[in-house]
């Protein structure tokens, strides 16, 4: 019976040794919460920059799977209080949505394409023009980011907006709640989280050292079985 039992508990660690404690994820929009919030919940940053850059798509986001979680933020870099963020797996994110179309997601409708993309609140409807110009019903609560459009912030100018397409590119603008048209503004940030994917977890120091428990169990167990 001690056998049964000294085998059971060593799997038992060596099970828990491959379970990482996983990113909190919000259902809906969140506001007025400060950036160490999000880090204390378990995400850690992808990709953080003030509203006038520009960046390319495949670039920041290329390693990511469909399954993986994301949290998009927009932060104001005073007192690093984001003033509106979601969280949403890739897959949802990046699914293309035609011109002022939205999808719902884990609580907020999402929208991706050529012309910007972002979140608002269910039920609100949105006006990409080209980014989302639309009065909030939800209380100001939605996120919106030009697409596929550089003001010169990397010292050139493009304009390849096109809502039939998937974007390429994104960044120079909008707004972030009821903060609007933060075009080429170095006082507001873009940031995007990542939360662990339960699909494939890594062993953490902790996580470790139970695995080492779990091995010495069977260690044990072997010996006793011997005998």
């Amino acid at each position: 019976m001690k056998n049964k039992l000294l085998l059971v508990l060593a799997v038992g660690a060596l099970a828990l040794s491959f379970v990482t404690r996983a990113a909190i994820i919000p259902v809906g929009i969140v506001n007025d919460i400060h950036v160490n919030d999000i880090l204390n919940d378990g995400w850690s940053y992808l990709y953080r920059e003030n509203y006038g850059v520009t960046s390319e798509i495949s670039i920041v986001f290329g390693e990511l799977q469909e399954t993986d979680w994301i949290y998009l933020v927009g932060i104001r870099n005073s007192d690093d209080m984001v003033l509106a963020g979601a969280a949403v797996t890739w897959g949802a994110f990046s699914t293309y949505t035609a011109l002022n179309v939205t999808h719902d997601f884990n609580g907020a409708s999402w929208y991706f394409n050529g012309y910007s993309f972002g979140f608002t609140a269910i039920g609100d409807t949105i006006n990409q023009n080209t980014a989302d110009t639309s009065s909030y019903v939800g209380g100001n609560q939605g996120l919106s980011i030009h697409t596929n459009f550089d003001s010169g912030s990397h010292g050139t100018f493009f304009n390849i907006q096109n809502h039939l397409v998937l974007p390429t590119y994104f960044g120079s603008g909008w707004s972030a709640g009821s903060v609007r048209a933060l075009n080429n503004s170095s006082e507001y940030d873009i940031a995007f989280f990542v939360g662990s994917n339960p699909s494939a977890p890594v062993p953490a120091p902790a996580s470790m050292a139970m695995f080492g428990l779990g091995l010495g169990g069977l260690f044990l167990f072997r010996r006793k079985f011997k005998v």
